[in-house]
């Protein structure tokens, strides 16, 4: 057995066809063909059933291109870490953003990395943050942008800006005229919060608290996305909180934003990695790329 032969097992799964899966491993019919009776009669199993023009693979055979999808997807990933070991800012890096993030930054994120790391292609996904961590410590990610700590994960991080709170209230609401608000005047019934898992919940929770809130008492009304908070706050169905990125978003709702006084009513926006990632030299310069692009008038950039 060896990689090539699960490369055509994987291409005649996919295409089931002897004829189109050559022609996408680029080789002869007779060679597919003669590697897959190979590798068949090496495990002693039926992989495809032939059943005149019709081939499908069997019970034993789905098992195994399952296993050989992981194996060479693994194949690659060492290709690719050589290359990079060579070059560092050779090869796609894989970064994942938070949702609260992904709107905002994505654009100047793609366009940024086009321009700064040509050779480098982004391969972007959007979790909520347990997720990001996970796929990060074990290697499905290169990076991943969050707004929390990580260090006592074990992970190493860029600090790239900090990033205040708002309050988005309708434009009817009493505190609409106010310039600056305490969270100890919000109605705690009113608060919209994104549903568990984005750390943008937790950090508005974290911030009631410490403005001398016991609890919590949050509206029924639960959203995934900030979007979704704010067309619901637009129609008067409660307040939210909004980090600084999303405010011409907000007023596009036609949501009235206030400051908020409490300090540290802001989050730390920062690129995490593994310690002894082979592309730091790469998530480096995509660290500073993105403080280059972010814009200054919403956020401070750190130290």
């Amino acid at each position: 057995m060896n990689i090539q032969s699960l490369r055509y097992l994987r291409a005649l799964d996919r295409h089931r066809s002897f004829s189109r899966a050559a022609e996408a491993c680029a080789v002869s019919q007779p060679t597919l063909s003669a590697q897959i009776r190979k590798l068949e009669d090496e495990l002693g199993v039926q992989l495809f059933e032939r059943d005149g023009r019709t081939l499908r693979t069997t019970a034993v055979g789905e098992a195994i291109v399952a296993q050989a999808a992981l194996a060479l997807d693994a194949a690659d990933r060492i290709e690719e870490l050589a290359r990079a070991h060579a070059d560092p800012l050779v090869g796609s890096l894989r970064v994942g953003l938070i949702p609260t993030l992904a709107p905002y930054l994505l654009p100047a994120l793609l366009a940024g990395a086009r321009e700064r790391l040509p050779d480098a292609p982004l391969v972007v996904s959007e979790e909520v943050t347990p997720h990001l961590i996970d796929q990060l410590l074990d290697g499905r990610l290169d990076a991943a942008i969050v707004a929390t700590d990580h260090r006592g994960d074990g992970l190493s991080e860029i600090p790239l800006f900090e990033e205040p709170f708002f309050l988005a209230v309708a434009p009817s609401d009493v505190l609409a005229t106010r310039e600056c608000v305490s969270l100890g005047e919000v109605d705690e019934h009113s608060l919209i919060l994104l549903v568990d898992g984005h750390c943008l919940r937790d950090q508005t929770i974290s911030m009631c608290s410490d403005a001398g809130r016991s609890r919590v008492l949050a509206s029924d009304v639960r959203g995934t996305r900030i979007e979704t908070l704010l067309n619901l706050v637009a129609a008067g169905h409660g307040t939210t909180i909004v980090p600084a990125l999303a405010l011409d978003g907000a007023r596009a709702f036609g949501v009235r934003t206030i400051a908020l006084e409490e300090r540290g009513a802001s989050r730390t926006v920062r690129l995490v990695h593994r310690p002894f990632a082979v592309r730091r030299n790469a998530l480096a310069v995509l660290a500073q790329m993105l403080r280059e692009r972010v814009p200054t008038s919403r956020v401070r950039l750190t130290a």
